[in-house]
């Protein structure tokens, strides 16, 4: 999106997160990136994902099932997922997902768009985090569920952001303005000149 991003096929394209201590999601967790679809398939899609066993059940997942996003996550009770709606095909788009024990919150561009009351502590896992795809089987690399498009600024966070603090991702400050003085648009100068550079 700026500057780089992970672009995906759509048939066998993913990144993956190794498992780490930092990843070791406990009562609360926050899911966030920019994601840009080229295509909506009718079945699930992820931006990102995790499963806690070689089952088909998730730690956690922020994704689509066909062109509506949902977050959800897993407790000992079962896994619940917040979504509704649609986003555009073709645009950046930035999904969050949250979860503080006590409801699953899905947010797009920075607006809070689904909640589902839900809480318990959430399931272990020791396997990767899935950038563009799940994984549904024994090999944490095996994947599926693929995503086609763009993603961008990934994040997880072991602690569910507040609504402010989902919105300062979905809108971050426009970078200054460089404007150059001196020289003039398109004029030479040769190297170990000195250039003035002011920003606004």
């Amino acid at each position: 999106r700026i500057g780089g991003g992970l672009a995906l096929d759509g048939t066998n394209d993913l990144g993956a997160i190794a498992d780490s201590p930092s990843l070791a999601f406990s009562d609360e967790l926050t899911v966030a990136g920019w994601v840009r679809r080229s295509s909506a398939p009718a079945g699930w899609h992820q931006l990102g994902s995790r499963h806690h066993t070689t089952a088909n059940a998730d730690q956690l997942f922020l994704g689509f099932q066909g062109a509506t996003p949902y977050y959800g996550v897993r407790t000992p009770s079962g896994t619940t997922k917040a979504g509704s709606g649609s986003v555009p095909l073709g645009q950046w788009v930035h999904l969050a997902g949250t979860y503080d024990g006590n409801r699953v919150i899905l947010y797009v561009n920075g607006v809070e768009r689904a909640r589902v009351a839900k809480t318990g502590a959430l399931v272990a896992s020791s396997r990767p985090v899935l950038l563009g795809a799940n994984a549904n089987g024994p090999d944490p690399l095996a994947g599926s569920e693929f995503l086609a498009g763009g993603l961008d600024e990934v994040r997880l966070f072991s602690r569910a952001l507040g609504p402010s603090e989902v919105a300062a991702l979905a809108n971050p400050p426009a970078p200054p303005a460089v404007e150059i003085e001196t020289p003039a648009d398109e004029a030479e100068f040769q190297v170990g000149s000195e250039v003035t550079f002011t920003g606004h």
